[in-house]
């Protein structure tokens, strides 16, 4: 955004914007700064928001995890990709399985479940957290985003 009467903004290699050198009063000042902090601000809220996102995510998905009376699950994670999985390995009448129970993608603020065998559907807990339905998605139903 450009402020009349000012000089355009400057625009620095670690991502910061300035305006050059000058003498500007005091409601010019408050012109450049209020607008400026304004987009800092809703920067910073989506990264809280994706960050609290996750948090919730692992801790909903740690839940999942852990010993049963004749399997183990485990929680398998891609921090690069923000992929994350249950596995749950099992002895069941003398014959040992694996199976992967949940597969699950953050993707910027949404989460994309591809694939929910649990008992207990992840969406349900995530919402029970506090998730809106819009940060969910069921792609294992064909949703998409």
């Amino acid at each position: 955004m450009l402020i009349p009467n000012l000089p355009e903004p400057v625009f620095y290699d670690d991502g910061s914007v300035g305006y050059a050198a000058g003498t500007y009063t005091e409601e010019e000042i408050k012109g450049i700064t209020r607008p400026l902090r304004e987009e800092v601000d809703k920067h910073l809220a989506r990264k809280d928001t994706a960050a609290t996102l996750k948090d919730i995510l692992l801790q909903e998905l740690e839940g999942y995890t852990g010993e049963g009376l004749n399997d183990s699950a485990y929680l398998t994670t891609n921090e690069t990709e923000g992929i994350y999985t249950i596995v749950d390995f099992a002895t069941v009448r003398g014959k040992r399985l694996v199976g992967t129970v949940l597969v699950v993608r953050l993707v910027n603020d949404c989460v994309f479940i591809e694939l929910d065998r649990h008992d207990k559907p992840l969406a349900e807990a995530l919402k029970a957290r506090g998730v809106p339905p819009s940060q969910i998605v069921l792609a294992y139903q064909g949703e998409t985003a």
